[in-house]
């Protein structure tokens, strides 16, 4: 039994890369037995409305309660037949710690998005204004969570990109497979269906961003961990490696560490 929990900061595209995974063999997660069954998602909604507080963001739980811990452990049972199991949660993003230490068989994949796709889909998809600096900040709160936990635990791990996983399903499968020496069918890979901000609320969405270097500082490091981490799979010979993906992503690591000196430079000037 091998359990992929996916989870990151926006629900489209985590439900893309589940519907990916599940084209690709991987089962759904099933519920709890019981009277009335519980499922992975009411599971997450209630673990997090009994810790909500005041906070805009939500904080991060190792340790649900007895009762909702009994609950895990009768949702991986039911689930314990499966190859290979899955779900898709953006509250999962604050469970983290807590699932790591459930079952060592449990594994992550975590979906980064960018600031300018999150703005410029905000600026879309909303009908009301909002606050632009309240969603900048989540948006960083929640990317340094996953960036926290994916370089406390690499092997546990896939650190992608929204917009890859996008494009590029299959290799997303093929490095899942390459990590955790799944039995995915590459081939059964389709691409998520995701909102695509136009041309002109991206645009906007960047010049917003250029004036918050913490934000682009933290992209660039971000961008950087999901190239190393291609380079390290490059470099495992014990497996099959997606080797465009590979070469892509590496091909990348230039510019991003450029990008990076250069911030560096900026944030040192001396006058």
């Amino acid at each position: 039994m091998k359990g992929i929990c996916i989870t990151g900061a926006n629900p489209l595209y985590l439900q893309g890369v589940l519907d990916s995974l599940e084209h690709a063999g991987a089962q759904p997660a099933l519920s709890a037995r019981r009277e009335e069954p519980i499922g992975i998602h009411f599971w997450h909604e209630q673990v997090m409305a009994a810790a909500a507080d005041d906070s805009e963001v939500p904080r991060a739980i190792d340790k649900p309660g007895g009762m909702w811990e009994q609950l895990a452990s009768d949702i991986v049972v039911a689930n314990l037949k499966s190859k290979v199991w899955a779900w898709a949660d953006e509250h999962s993003m604050w469970l983290l710690d807590y699932w790591l230490g459930f079952d060592s068989r449990l594994v992550f994949i975590l979906v980064v998005t960018s600031p300018q796709h999150m703005l410029a889909s905000a600026m879309q998809t909303r009908a009301e204004a909002f606050d632009v600096h309240a969603l900048m900040g989540a948006w960083q709160v929640q990317h340094q969570e996953l960036l926290r936990f994916y370089r406390s635990n690499p092997r546990r791990c896939l650190l992608v990109d929204a917009q890859e996983c996008v494009k590029n399903p299959v290799a997303l499968i093929e490095r899942a497979n390459c990590q955790w020496k799944l039995a995915l069918s590459p081939a059964g890979g389709r691409v998520p269906e995701a909102d695509t901000p136009n041309a002109l609320a991206l645009g906007m969405a960047q010049q917003i961003c250029n004036a918050r270097p913490e934000a682009i500082r933290l992209q660039h490091e971000i961008a950087a961990t999901i190239a190393q981490g291609a380079q390290s799979l490059l470099a495992n010979a014990q497996v099959k490696v997606p080797v465009q993906e590979v070469e892509r992503l590496l091909s990348q690591l230039p510019e991003v560490q450029e990008e990076l000196e250069h911030q560096f430079l900026e944030d040192h000037e001396v006058f």
